[in-house]
């Protein structure tokens, strides 16, 4: 079946549409993507993992958007992009979509900071019950925050919301790299990491004496719940299992 449009089939640039082939129970496991490196190697905040079981009927149609890494920046003096949170939401139209809608989000990790000052982007965070979407902060240099569900985060260089099509952040730094991951991740400017997407996004600098981004935060609206923060090391990914 998942050759077949019916089925699964893409909306727009990014959004999968699936439509539920049997009603009955389905455990989905879904990742965030992990923020952006720097120029060694290291220092991406980890995607957060969220998983549950779901009551699902049969015909019912779902969004799904995986969130993708944040961008390696293109100098030594540049941070990474935060990366893209990953969301299943029910419906078929993101501007008519609103939080009721939502059966699980995974947020991204924050975008490392620049190489010279070694400090890492924050982890995603597994928070199942999480009632806040504001968008992350903008972090120094205009640094993106992450976006969130519903709103976009701040600066020039910010991730935009599920609902305003997920796109990341641009990048304005030594060959416009660092950029955010799909999924909301914000965009680096210059030294400091971008903020993770995620349900809430996170903010595009991690505290006063850090410049990796925030990673985003999660939600979770399934039963027999197993939630991760900081797991996954990659992109993003769904996994949707038949129970029966």
């Amino acid at each position: 079946w998942t050759d077949n449009t019916y089925y699964f089939n893409v909306i727009q640039t990014g959004y999968q549409l699936w439509t539920v082939p049997r009603t009955g129970k389905y455990m989905i496991d879904a990742y965030g993507a992990k923020g952006g490196n720097n120029t060694k190697s290291r220092g991406g905040g980890k995607g957060a993992r969220m998983k549950g079981t779901f009551s699902l009927t049969k015909g019912d149609k779902y969004m799904i958007l995986i969130g993708q890494m944040g961008g390696i920046p293109g100098g030594y003096y540049g941070g990474g992009g935060g990366g893209g949170g990953t969301f299943i939401v029910k419906g078929t139209d993101t501007m008519f979509s609103n939080i009721s809608n939502v059966l699980i989000v995974a947020g991204g990790g924050g975008g490392s900071g620049a190489a010279p000052y070694g400090h890492s982007g924050g982890n995603a965070l597994a928070n199942p019950n999480n009632t806040s979407t504001i968008g992350g902060k903008q972090g120094g240099y205009n640094t993106g925050g992450g976006g969130s569900f519903d709103n976009d985060g701040g600066g020039w260089s910010r991730g935009r919301s599920f609902m305003r099509g997920g796109k990341g952040g641009a990048s304005y730094q030594y060959g416009a790299k660092g950029i955010g991951g799909f999924g909301g991740g914000g965009g680096s400017r210059y030294h400091p990491g971008g903020g993770g997407g995620g349900y809430t996004g996170g903010t595009g600098i991690k505290n006063k004496t850090s410049i990796g981004g925030y990673g985003g935060g999660s939600r979770n609206n399934g039963t027999n719940q197993t939630n991760t923060a900081g797991y996954n090391n990659g992109q993003g990914k769904v996994i949707i299992t038949f129970l029966g």
